[in-house]
């Protein structure tokens, strides 16, 4: 199976309980994903874009049944910094099993090395519209290192006693949490974009 270029030319907001099922197709199929941007861990480099990876194993797929044909719901932990991840995904555009590994990362842009200093937001808005174009003619990003490309947005956090968080973000409809340590989410802003990408 070819990789697959999830990307969205119109921020889908709806989440899968508000839009229902035909909403997730369309942001699937006319979006083909969503936005989003996270935080910073210390396995990333100081030079890039990415701000957290990890090589996630997969325990549990659809534990509470299966809402929507082409969306499903896994379950996995990570193996570098013990957290907790719970995503929605498509199942025809990336397959995945109960058992299986994959590596995710987030990263604030697709753009590869750290944007430079001190420069002008716009035009910075303008080169990274530019990373990805579906004729080809854009600019090489990260999404070329990965299978499954989405973009959202960080849209909660839950805080307890402990140092244990959890940071939610929502890609057109398709849900993510991530709990863990806040160690490894000090760069979380919450409102902010972000992208997720995942690998076999």
């Amino acid at each position: 199976m070819g990789r697959v270029k999830a990307f969205s030319t119109n921020d889908c907001r709806n989440t899968v309980s508000e839009a229902g099922e035909g909403s997730v197709q369309h942001c699937q199929l006319f979006g083909r994903s969503a936005k989003l941007s996270f935080f910073r861990s210390t396995m990333s480099s100081a030079a890039s874009n990415i701000v957290f990876d990890d090589i996630f194993s997969i325990s549990e797929i659809d534990k509470e049944g299966k809402k929507f044909d082409r969306v499903s719901r896994l379950y996995a932990h990570s193996k570098n910094y013990d957290m907790e991840l719970t995503l929605d995904y498509n199942i025809e555009l990336f397959p995945l099993q109960p058992g299986q590994s994959f590596a995710l990362a987030l990263a604030s842009s697709l753009a590869r090395g750290a944007p430079p200093a001190n420069v002008d937001v716009a035009e910075e808005e303008d080169k990274e519209r530019d990373v990805w174009r579906p004729d080809g003619k854009g600019r090489r990003g990260l999404e070329e290192d990965y299978d499954y490309v989405m973009y959202g947005k960080v849209y909660k956090f839950d805080g307890g006693a402990s140092e244990v968080v959890t940071a939610y973000a929502s890609f057109g409809g398709l849900l993510m949490s991530l709990t863990g340590s806040f160690r490894h989410m000090t760069s979380i802003v919450l409102g902010d974009p972000i992208y997720i990408l995942l690998r076999k």
